[in-house]
């Protein structure tokens, strides 16, 4: 299945308060403007796009981005997509002895995880854009389905100590 090649991030939002932001540190390019906190949603389970979060982390989202907005900070918000599928993929049509066995079947687990290597790829380079030039910027870190299991795997195989520092929230 060729899912990588959707693979998208997409343009940074800002939700900014006016005049408010950091600014980039002295070895950043000039023209960087650091915002106090990064927001990564990696999607999965059939929703989202590439500047949409989808339904279910949008529920998370939109509030975060909301209070850190009301309270003068500022956050830009990245969307890390692929083409993904929901659940319903996971229903095993075999003919295996067990009713668990029944339910998830090897080839469709390996079929609804197909695009994980590519979201976690995608991580990476969203949080590689912003945090080498960002110093102080504080990270938030979330995912549905599919998209969860990206952000654990780059947490448990990518990640450094610096971005585990500024990490302030994983979901």
């Amino acid at each position: 299945v060729a899912l990588a090649s959707a693979l998208a991030v997409s343009a940074p939002v800002v939700a900014r308060a006016p005049g408010v932001g950091l600014a980039a540190s002295p070895a950043a390019h000039a023209d960087v403007t650091c915002e106090d906190a990064l927001l990564v949603a990696v999607t999965g389970g059939g929703e989202g796009g590439v500047e949409d979060p989808g339904t279910t982390l949008g529920a998370l989202t939109s509030p975060l981005v909301s209070e850190v907005a009301a309270t003068g900070r500022t956050l830009t918000t990245r969307v890390v997509h692929a083409d993904t599928l929901g659940p319903s993929a996971l229903q095993g049509r075999g003919t295996k002895r067990t009713a668990a066995e029944k339910a998830v079947t090897r080839s469709a687990w390996n079929t609804w995880r197909a695009p994980v290597p590519g979201l976690v790829s995608g991580l990476e380079a969203a949080l590689a854009e912003t945090l080498p030039s960002c110093p102080d910027q504080l990270v938030y870190l979330v995912g549905y389905s599919q998209g969860a299991e990206a952000v654990h795997r780059y947490l448990a195989t990518r990640a450094d100590a610096d971005l585990r520092t500024r990490a302030v929230a994983v979901v």
